[in-house]
């Protein structure tokens, strides 16, 4: 099994595609933030983004984590190169924890650094600004990485169920589009939505979405001009709920994943 990680984690350095998906969505990601910031008079600082742009860019960097397991677990059953490996006497649950660890400790730190690289990199142009510490977002962005896991081990049983990786990159689309419209305020407008982010950590797009998200109030001056604060603050409670289902759902996606491999009639 160690020389089938070692030989994936060769794979994701050396796959040039790899570079090309993070660079494009984080190029992306930074562009929104130099044309809309870099314009303005004074420049909008870094911080002064993360309120309303951290879980958009939280649920953009779920479709990069998700088109990194489908590449990772899904080619190699195109080409059926694991199907010759357990040909050959590998066992089923060397060949399948050989592409799961490897991509689970990958996709998250790739989606982190697409979401949180492209303010590291605004704010050394142009200053980070005081809406918002800088490690406020940076606690933001590393907690994120625990629902992100949750969902990347979620793609990873997608793609052992259906064989296919280009099924699973297509389907990253979706919880990327939900984290993003949880984001936006799509909740308010539904009461089952409502009620689920009040306990954002039964679902990681839920979850994703409360991370990027920050909780405010404002005030007027004597100009009527509005000020915004934003509370950073998150409770224990939901850290700790959000650790211990992210691991306990990572596992049990794992195991029906693997038990679905373990009996199905490699074609």
């Amino acid at each position: 099994m160690l020389d089938i990680m070692r030989f994936q984690f060769r794979q994701l350095i050396r796959k040039k595609i790899v570079y090309a998906i993070t660079l494009l969505i984080f190029a992306v990601l930074f562009m929104i933030m130099f044309f809309s910031g870099s314009a303005e008079e004074p420049v909008t600082k870094a911080s002064e983004f993360a309120p309303n742009m951290l879980s958009v860019f939280i649920g953009c960097a779920a479709l990069a984590a998700g088109s990194l397991v489908g590449m990772v677990c899904g080619d190699d059953m195109s080409d059926k190169t694991i199907n010759h490996e357990i040909m050959a006497g590998r066992s089923r649950a060397a060949s399948y924890l050989g592409r799961v660890i490897p991509v689970l400790i990958a996709a998250p730190i790739v989606a982190l650094i697409v979401y949180g690289a492209p303010f590291l990199l605004y704010g050394a142009l142009y200053g980070w600004g005081d809406t918002l510490s800088v490690s406020a977002v940076v606690t933001r962005c590393l907690l994120a990485m625990l629902p992100m896991l949750r969902l990347c081990a979620f793609m990873a049983m997608l793609t052992f169920i259906v064989k296919n990786g280009l099924i699973t990159v297509t389907a990253a689309m979706a919880p990327s589009f939900i984290t993003i419209g949880l984001a936006m305020g799509a909740a308010q407008s539904s009461a089952v939505f409502g009620k689920l982010m009040e306990r954002p950590w039964l679902i990681s797009v839920a979850d994703l979405a409360y991370y990027g998200s920050f909780d405010s109030w404002y005030t007027y001056d004597l100009n009527m001009t509005m000020f915004y604060t934003f509370y950073t603050a998150i409770p224990a409670g939901s850290i700790a709920m959000t650790a211990i289902l992210s691991l306990a759902m990572t596992a049990v996606y794992l195991v029906i994943g693997y038990h679905y491999f373990h009996f199905d009639d490699m074609d």
